[in-house]
């Protein structure tokens, strides 16, 4: 059996671990806080991009012959692909990328 002061020595030593694990959450959740801040102030730099790239597709003098930059009148078929981390304290992004896949297939499931 182990000894008082053993046990002691054990649960100082996992208090402290615990500390350390706390502090890594809280460096990675306001690390993500700041990635998902910048990537909505890109947002609006997204859709003007993405107003660009359909108006060059859609005008027959800048068209580009490739069969994914086409448009078509219906859509058949639409790839989605997600991308999350493997690393760990990473479960806000691995939730809130998971949770964004979900809202698409949605859509798109309700769009046909």
């Amino acid at each position: 059996m182990a000894s008082l002061k053993e046990i002691k020595t054990r649960i100082q030593s996992v208090q402290g671990t615990l500390k350390i694990t706390s502090a890594m959450k809280m460096i990675a959740s306001a690390k993500l806080h700041r990635v998902q801040a910048m990537a909505q102030s890109l947002a609006s730099y997204k859709s003007v991009l993405s107003q660009i790239a359909a108006a060059a597709c859609a005008d027959p003098e800048l068209a580009v012959s490739s069969p994914l930059s086409a448009i078509h009148k219906e859509r058949r078929h639409a790839t989605v692909v997600a991308i999350a981390s493997d690393s760990s304290l990473c479960g806000a992004f691995n939730h809130n990328a998971i949770r964004e896949l979900e809202e698409t297939v949605r859509s798109l499931r309700a769009e046909g």
